[in-house]
């Protein structure tokens, strides 16, 4: 279902070429992005040819693009506009890629769609697929992943992160597909999102997730570690071995119309990240979520330290299973603030309950000041 709705969403954003992209994208005055395909730097896209190299070259040719604060000239507003790196294209096609891909500062990623653009990973053990890291100054805009398919070969280890952002501000992520086709023993990817700070401790900020599948992860779908002003839209994160669809901590981190389905599968006895979502520390809001068939718990707020989240209208078919009968819809730790508003709990509770009833919501006696209301 989410293929088939996410190809259609793309159609409309098929390739564009250099002098349109630039006609369509950037009013007069502004910096240009220029397009860089990544066929003009020997990538074949055969599925069989190793183009890891013309992919590097392209994505370092497009890098090169872009410039400090201090070279840009005022555009009138009073403050210095920061020129982003270049667009870096694929059409369609199959890359395969033996290596991580590093990703120069403001550079924008992007395909022909969702099945028709696939980068497929096979990189051995460790490293990430496409690395946006530690090179960005606050003010910059960090650059874009859009219209692809992201693919890890089960065959060739385990890979660290499918994406991974660390330090990046103003970024955008969307109609993206991500496998990490993790199978039972060792192979796949660990995390299919990573976003993290950067080395010197700069907070990923401004980072907007639109219509992203994230599927079979070994650890976690989506990986949020101290950083801040997030939001995913539309999003779904699905089938993780050993962890949840998603864990995260920072400050208004925001989920719209979210899917967390069958995560935390492979553990005969889950721990508690075995989850939909774990909210270990910050702020944090979800409206109108849908949780179905999470080993431990659909949502676990507080697991590390105190956090403060309000869920609006959450959807949750499925309750206590053979691996956690003492399953809950919402089990809140440490949560100081927040709330619960409405909701609907069938099938997982028989006969379907409110949020008020004890059998759906837990809340500890470290839990202080979290309302349900309806």
């Amino acid at each position: 279902g989410f293929l088939a709705a996410a190809g259609a969403g793309v159609a409309a954003l098929a390739p564009r070429r250099a002098d349109a992209y630039k006609a369509t994208r950037n009013p007069a005055g502004t910096p240009v992005f220029d397009w860089y395909d990544v066929t003009d730097y020997g990538a074949v896209g055969d599925g069989v040819t190793n183009d890891t190299v013309a992919i590097q070259n392209c994505l370092n040719a497009a890098g090169a693009l872009h410039r400090p604060a201090s070279t840009v000239p005022d555009l009138g507003n009073g403050a210095s506009t920061r020129c982003p790196g270049g667009v870096v294209y694929l059409p369609p096609g199959i890359y395969r890629v033996l290596s991580g891909l590093s990703v120069p500062s403001g550079v924008a990623v992007v395909g022909a769609g969702v099945r028709s653009t696939r980068i497929e990973f096979k990189l051995g053990s460790g490293g990430n697929g496409l690395n946006w890291a530690d090179s960005f100054a606050a003010g910059d805009l960090n650059g874009a992943l859009r219209d692809l398919e992201l693919v890890v070969d089960r065959t060739g280890g385990v890979l660290n992160a499918v994406v991974r952002l660390a330090g990046v501000h103003h970024f955008d992520l969307s109609n993206v597909l991500i496998v990490g086709n993790c199978n039972a023993t060792t192979n796949g990817a660990d995390y299919g999102i990573e976003i993290a700070q950067s080395s010197p401790g700069v907070p990923s900020l401004n980072v907007v997730c639109e219509n992203v599948f994230v599927g079979t992860c070994r650890t976690l779908g989506l990986l949020v570690s101290a950083c801040n002003a997030l939001s995913f839209q539309g999003c779904y994160f699905q089938y993780t071995q050993y962890g949840s669809g998603a864990n995260v901590s920072g400050e208004g981190i925001h989920f719209d119309r979210c899917v967390f389905e069958s995560n935390g599968t492979g553990w005969a006895n889950p721990p508690a990240d075995g989850c939909g979502l774990v909210v270990n520390a910050g702020t944090v809001s979800l409206s109108a979520p849908y949780f179905e068939n999470n080993t431990y718990h659909d949502m676990l707020f507080g697991a590390a330290s105190w956090s403060s989240v309000v869920v609006t209208n959450p959807f949750v078919v499925s309750g206590p299973n053979a691996k956690n009968p003492k399953k809950y819809a919402l089990y809140a730790k440490y949560v100081r603030g927040g709330a619960l508003v409405g909701g609907s709990f069938t099938d997982a509770y028989k006969p379907p309950c409110s949020p008020t009833d004890p059998a759906v919501v837990r809340l500890t006696t470290l839990t202080s000041g979290f309302a349900i209301l309806g």
